[in-house]
């Protein structure tokens, strides 16, 4: 570590890797990969000013189940 030049040097290949998984599983949709969850929409509507996107109170649907609110 004391040979480095940049001790705390980001590496890049991880960094992007990261990022497209993230990306890739937000929009497919891909179960348990999504960033896209009840409590990002929670932190959204307590930061951000577009209430278009904060989370709605579930609606029951015919079989009991609720929906997750859209993106769109």
């Amino acid at each position: 570590m004391d040979d480095l030049l940049l001790p705390h040097n980001i590496e890049v290949m991880h960094t992007e890797k990261n990022l497209g998984e993230a990306l890739w599983g937000t929009i497919m949709d891909i179960l348990d990969k999504t960033k896209d969850n009840i409590k990002a929409r929670v932190d959204q509507a307590s930061l951000s000013d577009r209430p278009k996107l904060n989370m709605a109170l579930p609606e029951a649907s015919s079989h009991g189940e609720s929906q997750r609110p859209n993106l769109s």
